[in-house]
């Protein structure tokens, strides 16, 4: 019963990675239909909260004033995590954005040494060298030579608050129902896309864009969002957590697969191998290495 349990959830974290992966193919499709980062935000949260809101309604109904609080914490930085995600898209390729958004794995582990005091291991101070060395060939373009451009540096910038948001989901969730953390979330991130819309001077959308960003949007929403959030919760409870992350570190892989099946852009030996390199760095975050025994 046990390893029918695992093998579920195992398939149930493969089942995320392949969903959030082909979420990169949809936001693509959404920009390309006209729509701007803000209103992908906006449609893509409302949805989710609207549909989380009609899931978990007795729940919602009975937030305190932490449980708002701690859950718009966590929020924010899943709002500014995808802002920067779908801004980095807009200027980059749907590949090097979910290959970048990994390195958040390697990030956690040093923001959480700033936040706790806490070092981490040894390998975690040096993976990231790994990682940068896959951003290089990531970045290194046949016969153009290194190009990281503005899309590089806000994916990374994303990255980085979506290892915030984890950080942040560690205290709340000791302190906030999963339901309701979620919800919160949801809700914060989609009255921030609306207060930057307004902001910006952002107008409504043609009609055309919506009719064509519509599906893509619902996409993100329900299954990138909602389903996703249903899933990894349900299959962490009997994954371990060194699978869990491996599994989920995949999103990149299947991001990058999906994009050029798609036809978005085009398979280069260079995609491959820096990928490659940025997914090993993040799943040798929870690798636990063997000890070297000595000689006696």
């Amino acid at each position: 019963m046990q390893n029918k349990r695992s093998l579920l959830a195992d398939a149930g974290l493969l089942a995320v990675a392949v969903i959030w992966g082909a979420g990169f193919a949809a936001t693509q499709y959404a920009i390309d239909a006209g729509l701007d980062s803000a209103m992908i935000l906006l449609l893509r949260f409302t949805v989710a909260a609207l549909a989380l809101l009609i899931v978990c309604f007795k729940q919602v109904c009975t937030l305190n004033f932490s449980e708002v609080k701690w859950g718009a914490l966590a929020g924010l930085f899943l709002f500014l995590g995808f802002f920067f995600q779908v801004e980095a898209q807009s200027r980059s390729t749907p590949s090097g954005c979910a290959f970048l958004t990994t390195t958040n794995v390697l990030m956690v582990p040093l923001i959480s040494w700033a936040v706790t005091r806490k070092r981490p291991e040894l390998k975690n101070l040096l993976l990231p060298l790994l990682a940068g060395a896959g951003i290089f060939v990531l970045s290194f373009k046949p016969g153009q030579g290194f190009s990281f451009g503005v899309g590089e540096v806000l994916a990374l910038c994303g990255a980085f608050f979506f290892a915030c948001q984890i950080i942040a989901l560690d205290f709340a969730s000791k302190k906030v129902e999963s339901r309701k953390l979620t919800f919160m979330q949801m809700i914060t991130a989609a009255v921030l896309a609306l207060v930057y819309t307004l902001a910006a001077g952002g107008g409504l959308p043609s009609a055309g864009a919506l009719r064509v960003g519509a599906l893509p949007v619902l996409y993100l929403g329900l299954m990138s969002t909602c389903l996703c959030f249903f899933l990894q919760t349900a299959a962490q409870k009997y994954a371990d957590a060194t699978k869990a992350v491996i599994f989920l570190s995949m999103e990149g892989v299947f991001g990058s697969l999906f994009s050029v099946m798609l036809g978005l852009e085009p398979f280069t030996w260079m995609l491959g191998a820096g990928g490659a390199m940025l997914f090993l760095s993040a799943v040798l975050t929870e690798v636990k290495l063997p000890a070297i025994k000595k000689r006696a």
